[in-house]
């Protein structure tokens, strides 16, 4: 299992485990930094990570993309895949689902 190791900045955290982030902060189950702590485990390294949601992968974890109401430039902090109103949407990981939607920070 990954463990995050206490005294981990999050930089440093996304850097070294992007390949368990990029399909957690998916779906956004993670919807502040501030709540990984080192009793989590996000992932067991054995068993591959599923999509949650079948769909086309619109903007991936840690792409730049511009604000279009400011024009700043930013880093994407999880990935958006395409869907409907009302599709299934499953953990990537053993766990819930607990938010899915849009945050306009990205």
């Amino acid at each position: 299992m990954l463990r995050i190791i206490k005294g981990n900045i999050t930089y440093f955290i996304y850097r070294n485990l992007t390949y368990v982030l990029y399909s957690i902060l998916t779906i956004s189950l993670i919807l502040s930094p501030s709540l990984i702590n080192s009793n989590y485990v996000l992932a067991n390294e054995r068993k591959p990570l599923i999509y949650p949601l079948k769909g086309e992968i619109l903007v991936h974890f840690n792409e730049e993309y511009t604000d279009e109401e400011t024009g700043e430039t930013h880093r994407h902090c999880g990935i958006d895949i395409s869907g409907e109103k009302g599709d299934r949407v499953v953990a990537s990981a053993p766990g819930k689902v607990f938010y899915v939607g849009y945050t306009p920070t990205g």
